[in-house]
């Protein structure tokens, strides 16, 4: 998790695409023959969603401080899901949620 923490949005993403690719190598292959230790899929769920989860932790943080500076309104977030590149993709009814949670 340390490790995670240190990676930028772009590191996080290519790590994130490499882990679904070995993942699915790895069912893959273990649906054809048995892979000697199957407990690895498992692993590799639990470390795809780990990074998934940091990725989506710093989407949150960004709206967060955005929200708390004033900058992000529910008036204007249909313009900022517009214009800002956020991290993970975010639908208008969670950032509303995420706004009205703030006021």
């Amino acid at each position: 998790m340390e490790d995670l923490k240190s990676y930028s949005v772009e590191e996080l993403k290519e790590n994130i695409s490499a882990a679904e690719k070995a993942l699915d190598n790895l069912t893959f292959s273990h649906k054809i023959s048995p892979i000697e230790n199957p407990l690895r899929i498992r692993t590799e769920r639990r470390a795809l969603a780990t990074m998934k989860m940091e990725l989506h932790s710093r989407t949150l943080q960004v709206v967060n401080e955005k929200v708390s500076a004033g900058e992000l309104t529910s008036f204007n977030a249909r313009a900022f899901l517009a214009e800002t590149k956020l991290p993970t993709p975010m639908t208008l009814v969670k950032l509303k949620k995420i706004i009205g949670a703030a006021n």
